[in-house]
């Protein structure tokens, strides 16, 4: 079975599980700040995430325009997908609709060498106009590239 990682970053609606102190991850790109809140699954209830970007963005082939938006990690199987949504908010984190979906995009699945305690998001800067975005829970970690779109300015 599927598991929907959810919030803007929406991340895994697992049942079960409870909102924990909210996590931010962020990136700074020339003065672009790119900026993931997250909340860790505890033990009842969903963990959620939102995603901001002041500037367009591209995760591999996918144009993603300046804004908000809420990405369900669609855990299953050998291979997680980031799906992007312009749902946002507590309803978005609640339910996810793949009929908000802007896209979706394969992850890159390794295995770490040091597990994450739980759950945890990062954002890394990659290249100057790059960055990534990794996803460790359970034992794996699943990673989305993505770089400013052409014209994307400072």
């Amino acid at each position: 079975m599927q598991n929907y990682l959810g919030g803007a970053l929406a991340l895994v609606a697992l049942s079960g599980l409870a909102y924990a102190q909210e996590q931010v991850a962020s990136v700074t790109m020339g003065s672009l700040t790119i900026t993931v809140k997250y909340s860790s699954p505890t033990t009842k209830g969903r963990a959620t995430a939102s995603f901001h970007t002041p500037a367009d963005l591209a995760f591999q082939g996918l144009n993603l325009p300046k804004g908000d938006y809420t990405l369900y990690i669609l855990a299953g199987g050998s291979q997680w997908r980031l799906a992007i949504s312009k749902a946002t908010g507590a309803a978005a984190a609640a339910k996810y609709d793949p009929m908000l979906d802007i896209g979706r995009v394969p992850m890159t699945m390794t295995k770490p060498v040091t597990p994450a305690a739980g759950f945890a998001v990062t954002v890394t800067k990659i290249s100057a106009n790059a960055a990534k975005l990794d996803v460790m829970w359970n034992g794996a970690e699943a990673a989305a590239p993505f770089h400013l779109s052409r014209g994307a300015g400072e």
